[in-house]
């Protein structure tokens, strides 16, 4: 174990609170709290005004903060999570129960048929994956629509042969751990800082593209952890933006996926935003091998053993987003989730559609400033989407072409499109004047973050539609489905053939980790239709909903 993982020093200040309470006020108002800033997501915490009446009282209930809305209806569901203002009156023997809140859950339909799930799906330009899909650096940014536009023919020399992907140790990893510095520069012939670095001629990537590993080398200070971070400011080079210092681990080759001919790797799961990743590789090209960065088996201890050197690595991201910074290009945001478990091909759908102003959406851009040659033809083609046929023919036939690895990674559920930037710089081709353009791309989906391109509502217009097919987890007996995370409780209702079934006699659920479980054998072997409604609380936070209702009902009625 190095030196680093051993100890620890510095002050301890718990800043945390918690708070759990219980109280009573009279017989009539409770309050139920529990507050904790150490919890994951904020509808954890919970916070309650409960006010019953007795039985000769008008006011039956009044409850303010979290509370929930039942509805016995079919046609119009209740809601779980919800945080406003609900009450219960008694007029006589009519009960008429009213909410006004805030919905903190989006309500969703799966229907599965013989271990699988089907799901329609529609999702905004802004939807892409942030921080889990990445280029291996600004060459294979620079050929990616050249490599991709032949599908399922890839035009590229690259093939990279082994590699190593490091994050920031968050979990505590006592094993393929190090110190490691990441460089942005490092392999690029056009280094962005010219001040300290001089590139050489030529296009590949590789360790000696720039002056920056051969001044690395040269200074055994830069390879010392507790000096480098000081010795690389001296030289020049900026915290942040030129290199990032962290305490990371080696993921293992379960935990991603990548392409070796078109250079991306693809994580298992998102990386927090403060969060470092670098990757050292090694590729050939018409049979010669290069190298970026460094592997941990050429970087071994120290003699001592009390230590580890630094290794050097390619810095893919950094603790902070600068979109005015080349690796900011090294993000993919042209990948999409569109599903949980394994992707199936069967059924798969997909289209594109735009959305014109007081028209409804449409499979194409708005005719009357479209280039004529353009004009009517759908979006997934002029993305490059739809250029083969079932056959994987060169004859686009309206049909989404499903090419494993290059368009779809199916264990991961992702779709991916031939182009980095399919609804901004990729369509500029078909508008003839600059000022078209600016009106109908979403040029701020590439050029800034995430928070900041969504408040541009007007070229928010694009949206990816469709039906997919993933499968379960069959097993001793079972099918197992994976809804998403925190699902709140009570808010399942599962149905089989217009039968409502019973939670824990004919299906188990997980809230926690999302999964849901059919049990009753007789509608495993049936195969019949299962259709399971939920509410998922992943969009809290993002999407804020108003939720008001009333019901009303007599005894026996």
């Amino acid at each position: 174990m190095p030196e680093r993982a051993r100890r620890n020093g510095g002050l301890d200040f718990n800043m945390n609170s918690q708070l759990q309470m219980d109280a009573s006020i009279g017989e009539k108002l409770k309050l139920p709290i529990n507050y904790n800033t150490l919890a994951n997501f904020n509808f954890e915490n919970q916070l309650k005004l409960d006010f019953r009446g007795k039985d000769d009282d008008i006011i039956k209930q009044f409850q303010a903060g979290n509370t929930s809305f039942a509805s016995k209806g079919t046609l119009i569901p209740g809601a779980q999570s919800l945080f406003g203002i609900k009450t219960q009156l008694q007029f006589g023997k009519l009960f008429i129960t009213s909410v006004f809140a805030n919905q903190q859950s989006q309500r969703q339909t799966q229907n599965m048929q013989g271990g699988t799930s089907a799901q329609n799906f529609i999702l905004k330009a802004d939807e892409y994956d942030e921080n889990r899909h990445f280029l291996m650096g600004q060459y294979f940014r620079k050929n990616y629509n050249k490599s991709m536009e032949k599908l399922p023919v890839i035009n590229s020399r690259v093939i990279v042969q082994r590699l190593e992907v490091w994050v920031t140790n968050r979990n505590g990893t006592t094993t393929d751990i190090r110190d490691v510095v990441g460089f942005m520069d490092l392999g690029e012939n056009s280094p962005y800082n010219t001040s300290v670095l001089t590139g050489t001629p030529g296009d590949l990537p590789a360790n000696t593209a720039n002056s920056l590993y051969s001044i690395l080398n040269s200074n055994p200070a830069y390879r010392n952890s507790s000096t480098a971070q000081s010795q690389l400011t001296a030289l020049g080079l900026l915290p942040v933006q030129d290199f990032e210092k962290t305490f990371a681990r080696k993921l293992q080759p379960s935990e991603y996926y990548f392409n070796p001919q078109i250079g991306f790797i693809s994580l298992n799961q998102p990386l927090q935003p403060d969060e470092v990743l670098g990757i050292s590789y090694q590729y050939t090209y018409n049979g010669r091998v290069f190298q970026i960065g460094e592997f941990s088996q050429d970087v071994p201890p120290d003699s001592t053993g009390n230590s580890q050197k630094l290794l050097f690595l390619k810095l893919l991201k950094a603790t902070s987003q600068r979109t005015n910074l080349p690796i900011w290009d090294l993000m993919m945001k042209n990948v999409y989730s569109v599903g949980y478990g394994q992707l199936e091909r069967q059924d798969f759908r997909l289209d594109l559609t735009y959305e014109e102003p007081s028209l409804g959406e449409k499979r194409y851009l708005p005719p009357t400033d479209v280039t004529a040659q353009y004009q009517g033809q759908p979006l997934i083609s002029l993305t490059n989407l739809d250029r083969l046929n079932n056959q994987n023919d060169p004859q686009s036939d309206g049909v989404f072409d499903f090419v494993e690895g290059y368009t779809v990674i199916s264990s991961q559920s992702r779709i991916i499109f031939p182009v980095l930037e399919p609804f901004g710089h990729d369509l500029d081709y078909v508008y003839s004047t600059q000022t078209l353009r600016d009106k109908y791309l979403y040029y701020p989906l590439y050029d800034t973050i995430k928070a900041i391109a969504q408040t541009y509502a007007n070229l928010n217009r694009f949206k990816i539609v469709g039906k997919s097919k993933s499968s379960g987890t069959p097993g001793g007996g079972t099918s197992e489905y994976q809804l998403g995370y925190n699902i709140p409780r009570g808010s399942v209702t599962v149905t089989a053939n217009g039968q409502v079934l019973q939670e824990n006699v004919d299906y188990e659920i997980n809230y926690d980790l999302g999964t849901l479980r059919v049990t009753n054998q007789a509608v495993i072997n049936s195969g019949i239709p299962v259709s399971i409604n939920y509410e998922n609380n992943q969009a809290f936070g993002f999407q804020q909903k108003k939720f008001s209702g009333c019901s009303a009902r007599l005894p026996g009625k």
